[in-house]
C-alpha cells in the first residue's frame, strides 16, 4: 500500500539512501519516490491518502466513498451491507474507487457464496484455513459467521521471570474485550508482581506463588480457543435497537461492558468490553484510591466507550441506558462538579461531557454484567456464563427492568450556630497557610478590613483595593504573632522590666518594643541618614514559616540573588537570627536557582614532564628559575650608603627540588647571568 502512495518531488529529498550491491562496487544514492515503511508519518499518510480519495469520488461512488473514510483501518476494510445486492454494489464501487487511485483490493472475504462467486478467484482471501480468516487479530469463520480468540500460548512451558510472563499475558490479544475477564486475572498477577517488595526485575526469578497462579489460568486456556462468538447482533434497520452499558469495579481493577439490545426480536448480545487493573500509585493527597473512586473511574471508562461507539455503529438507537451499582457515583455524576476535589469533580465532568446525565440508572450487583470483568473469572467459568455473553435477564424483558434512578439533588438545609467572641489584640492568633508573604498579608489585611466593616460604630467602611496602610498594618500583625510565639518571655521582660536577662540570646541586639509593641533591634545608628525601619529592623527567628516566606520573598525581589545580596536587601527591614545559615538554606531549595546554577569547569593537569618524575646523575643539571622580590639592599656599610633595589633568583632542581639562592641586582639578562 505505501509503495502506491507517490511523494511530492519537493519532498524526496529527505527519504535518502546508500546502496551498492556488493562490497566491490561504488556506492550510489537513492531517493525514494514513495512512502516508506517504518518512518514516522507513513502510517498517517497512507490514511490521509486513502481519505482524500474518498472525498475525491464521493459523488462518482455515493456508496463506496463513506465505507473507505470509516470503515478502513489502514490496509484493511471492514464492512458490510443489508442484502447480497446491495454487499455486490459497496464490491464494485470500493474495487473502481480503489483502482482510480492505483489501489488494488484483494483478500476478499465474506460469509456469503454468492458474494464472493462475483469476485474472482485471484482476489479472494486464500490463506484461510477451514474458512477462518484472522482480521485485526480476530479470527472470523465465513462458513459459520462466528469470531473466535487467537490463542497462541505454549501451554506446556511455564514462565519464570517477569520477562516471559508478562510476553505470555500479552500474547492474550483482545481487541473487543470479550475475554477480558480471563485478561485481567494475569494482569492482576503481573500488577502484583510489580508491587512485591522485593523489587523484582525482568530477568529475576518470580515467586512460586504467582507461577502457580498463573499456571492455574493458563490449564483453562483452551476454554477460550474453543470459544464461538456470533459475529452478527440480530441487528436490522427496521428493529427497535437500544444500548445499554454496564460498569463496576472491584478492590483489584475495574471495568465496562456495551450490550445491544433488539427489543423486536427479544435478543441481548455483547458488543465490546474493557477492563483495566486499579492503579498502583496513591493520589497527590496520599490518600488510596477507594472503592467509590473506582467505581467512578468504571464509569468513565463507561462513558468513553459509549461515545465512541455512538460514533462508530450507523444505529439510530432508540434508547440508551447506562448502568451503575454504585448509588454514590450515581449521585456525584448528577451533582456539580465543582463541589468536589480534583480527582472526583475531572472525572465527573468529563463523564457529564461525552454522555448525558438521564442516561445513567441504578442496577443490582447480580444483574451488574461487569462484574465479570472487574473480579475476574476463570476462562472455563467464561465460555459458558450467560451473564456476561447476554447480559441480565431485563435486557430482553422490560418487565424486569429496575426502576429509573432518582439522583437526592434537594440537599437538606443545615443551620449552624456561630460563636463570636472579640479577640484581645495582646491575645495569639494563628496565621492561615499561605504560599507566598505578600498573599498571606492581604488575607490578614482583609481579615481586618472585615473586622472593622463589621463594628457598628465605624460609619466609614473600607472599600476598594487594599491600601499601603492597611498592608502596613497587616505585616505588624504578622511580625508581632510570630514575636509571640518565639520571643514571648523577652517580650514579657522588656513589658515588665524594661530589660532582660543575661542569658537571653537577644542581648547583644538591645531589643526594644515600638510604638505598635513590635519587637525591634536597637544599636547605635539612630543618628544615621537612614529609614527607621533599616536602623530598627524587625526582629524575626531563624526556623519559622512566615520567617522562610519573608526569604523568599526577598530572594524574588532582587531577582534570585546571591546570599549575600539577598541578606543585604533582607536588613532593610528585618533582622534574622543566625540568617546567614537560614538564607543559605532557603535559596539552596530554589528550583530556580538550581537550573540556572552554573557548573564550575576543573582543568586537569598535565602529566609531569619526564625530568621531573626521573632522578639525574647530579643536582641541577635540570634547573626551574624563579624570581622574587622586589628588596632592598646594601651594597657598603656606613650612613653614606643609601639601599638599592635588588631581587632574588631561586634555582630548584627539577629531581631532588634542591634550592639554590642568589641576589639578583636587575631584571637584565646580564645580571641573571652574572647570579
Amino acid at each position: 500500500m505505501y509503495r502506491q502512495i507517490r511523494v511530492d518531488e519537493s519532498q524526496t529529498h529527505l527519504q535518502r539512501i546508500l546502496w551498492r550491491e556488493s562490497p566491490d562496487q561504488p556506492i550510489k544514492e537513492f531517493e525514494l519516490s514513495t512512502v516508506t515503511y517504518g518512518t514516522a508519518v507513513a502510517p498517517f499518510l497512507a490514511t490521509r491518502t486513502l481519505k482524500q480519495l474518498s472525498i475525491d469520488g464521493s459523488n462518482e461512488f455515493p456508496i463506496a466513498s463513506p465505507v473507505l473514510r470509516e470503515d478502513c483501518y489502514m490496509d484493511d476494510v471492514l464492512s458490510g451491507a443489508d442484502s447480497v445486492e446491495e454487499a455486490a454494489m459497496l464490491s464494485e464501487q470500493l474495487t473502481d474507487l480503489m483502482k482510480s487511485g492505483q489501489f488494488r483490493l484483494r483478500k476478499w472475504s465474506s460469509n456469503s457464496y454468492e458474494l464472493l462467486n462475483r469476485i474472482p478467484k485471484e482476489e479472494r482471501e486464500i490463506n484461510s484455513i477451514n474458512g477462518i480468516t484472522k482480521t485485526l487479530g480476530i479470527c472470523w469463520s465465513t462458513d459459520t459467521d462466528e469470531l473466535a480468540i487467537n490463542v497462541s500460548l505454549d501451554l506446556d512451558a511455564v514462565p519464570r521471570t517477569k520477562r516471559q510472563l508478562t510476553s505470555e499475558i500479552a500474547s492474550l490479544y483482545d481487541t473487543l474485550g470479550y475475554i477480558c475477564p480471563v485478561v485481567i486475572m494475569g494482569k492482576q498477577i503481573l500488577q502484583k508482581i510489580w508491587r512485591h517488595e522485593s523489587k523484582i526485575e525482568w530477568d529475576d526469578s518470580i515467586p512460586q506463588e504467582f507461577v502457580d497462579e498463573w499456571q492455574k489460568v493458563k490449564a483453562e486456556i483452551k476454554f477460550i480457543a474453543d470459544l464461538r462468538i456470533p459475529r452478527w447482533v440480530n441487528c436490522s434497520r427496521s428493529d427497535t435497537i437500544e444500548m445499554h452499558g454496564f460498569s463496576d469495579a472491584a478492590e483489584a481493577g475495574y471495568a465496562a461492558a456495551i450490550y445491544i439490545v433488539n427489543r423486536t426480536r427479544y435478543t441481548a448480545h455483547l458488543l465490546v468490553a474493557n477492563a483495566r487493573v486499579s492503579p498502583i500509585k496513591e493520589d497527590k493527597n496520599n490518600e488510596n484510591v477507594t472503592i467509590p473512586r473506582l467505581e467512578l473511574c468504571g464509569a468513565l471508562l463507561l462513558a468513553q466507550m459509549t461515545e465512541k461507539m455512538i460514533k462508530i455503529l450507523d444505529i439510530n438507537f432508540s434508547r440508551i441506558c447506562l448502568w451503575s451499582d454504585s448509588r454514590i457515583v450515581l449521585d456525584w455524576i448528577h451533582a456539580n462538579p465543582k463541589r468536589y476535589k480534583t480527582f472526583i469533580g475531572s472525572r465527573i465532568a468529563k463523564i457529564n461531557k461525552l454522555v448525558e446525565k438521564d442516561w445513567w440508572s441504578h442496577v443490582r450487583s447480580e444483574d451488574n454484567a461487569a462484574d465479570c470483568a472487574s473480579r475476574g473469572i476463570s476462562p472455563a467459568e467464561l465460555s459458558t456464563h450467560s451473564l456476561w455473553w447476554n447480559g441480565p435477564s431485563f435486557l430482553v424483558n422490560a418487565a424486569l427492568e429496575p426502576p429509573r434512578y432518582k439522583p437526592k439533588l434537594e440537599l437538606p438545609v443545615l443551620e449552624a450556630a456561630v460563636n463570636v467572641s472579640k479577640l484581645d489584640e495582646k491575645e495569639k492568633f494563628t496565621l492561615p497557610e499561605s504560599s507566598t508573604y505578600e498573599k498571606l498579608k492581604r488575607v490578614i489585611a482583609l481579615c481586618q478590613r472585615f473586622s472593622f466593616n463589621s463594628k457598628p460604630k465605624n460609619k466609614n467602611k473600607r472599600t476598594g483595593i487594599l491600601t499601603a496602610d492597611e498592608l502596613e498594618y497587616a505585616e505588624a500583625a504578622i511580625i508581632k504573632n510570630v514575636q509571640q510565639e518565639s520571643f514571648a518571655e523577652e517580650i514579657k521582660m522588656l513589658c515588665t522590666k524594661g530589660e532582660l536577662k543575661n542569658t537571653s540570646a537577644l542581648l547583644k541586639l538591645s531589643p526594644f518594643l515600638d510604638s505598635k509593641q513590635v519587637l525591634r533591634v536597637g544599636g547605635r545608628l539612630k543618628n544615621a541618614d537612614l529609614p527607621y525601619e533599616a536602623i530598627h529592623q524587625m526582629l524575626l527567628p531563624s526556623k519559622h514559616a512566615v520567617t522562610a516566606l519573608i526569604i523568599k520573598n526577598v530572594h524574588l525581589n532582587c531577582l534570585h540573588g546571591a546570599p549575600k545580596l539577598t541578606e543585604a536587601v533582607l536588613r532593610q527591614k528585618f533582622w534574622v537570627l543566625n540568617s546567614q545559615r537560614t538564607i543559605k538554606a532557603i535559596i539552596h531549595k530554589c528550583v530556580d536557582c538550581f537550573k540556572a546554577a552554573p557548573k564550575t569547569m576543573h582543568q586537569f593537569m598535565a602529566d609531569l614532564p619526564e625530568k621531573r618524575v626521573n632522578i639525574s646523575e647530579k643536582p641541577f643539571i635540570n634547573t626551574a628559575v624563579d624570581y622574587t622580590g622586589a628588596i632592598q639592599v646594601k651594597l657598603m656599610n656606613g650612613r653614606a650608603y643609601k639601599t638599592k633595589k635588588a631581587y632574588i633568583a631561586i634555582f630548584v632542581c627539577m629531581s631532588t627540588k634542591a634550592i639554590h639562592v642568589e641576589v639578583v641586582t636587575d631584571m637584565t639578562a646580564e645580571a641573571f647571568i652574572a647570579a
